[in-house]
């Protein structure tokens, strides 16, 4: 049976014709694909390229808005919809946080207007949970941090 025993020589040239046909071709199609998509997600990110979880000093004395709740409602407006149930006996909510202290839901957003805020973030229920104190057993869906400017 040594005649059908290939030499190192013929298992290296059968192996490279394998991956020639199989895998180089292949590959390559997938490093085109990806090399595609990735440049279009990257033009697409640049016609946006705000923080969507954070409005800065910027954006906050650009706007025309009279209170927090009318600037978000423009600007970031997926913030004020809560998401769906996650309690059959406690409502989900999304809270509003002034410097890291709860302060109320997001009606209480339009007792504040933009002038004196240095940020305004959004941060999901996991999140809230560690940076709002004084939110109790509320079932916290999201958070609105409001950071009041130092004086």
């Amino acid at each position: 049976m040594k005649g059908s025993r290939l030499s190192k020589t013929e298992r290296f040239s059968a192996s490279c014709r394998f991956l020639s046909v199989r895998g180089v071709a292949p590959a390559l199609a997938l490093v085109a694909v990806l090399a595609f998509t990735g440049a279009c997600s990257l033009s697409a990110g640049n016609q946006d390229s705000r923080d969507h979880d954070l409005i800065g000093a910027e954006e906050l004395e650009a706007t025309r808005a009279t209170n927090l709740y009318e600037l978000i409602e423009r600007e970031r407006p997926r913030w004020l919809i809560p998401r769906g149930t996650r309690s059959i006996n406690l409502p989900t909510e999304i809270v509003v946080a002034l410097n890291g202290r709860y302060y109320g839901g997001v009606e209480s957003l339009r007792w504040f207007t933009p002038e004196g805020i240095r940020t305004i973030s959004y941060v999901d229920g996991s999140l809230a949970g560690v940076q709002v104190s004084g939110v109790g057993s509320r079932h916290v869906e999201a958070a609105i941090l409001v950071e009041m400017r130092r004086r």
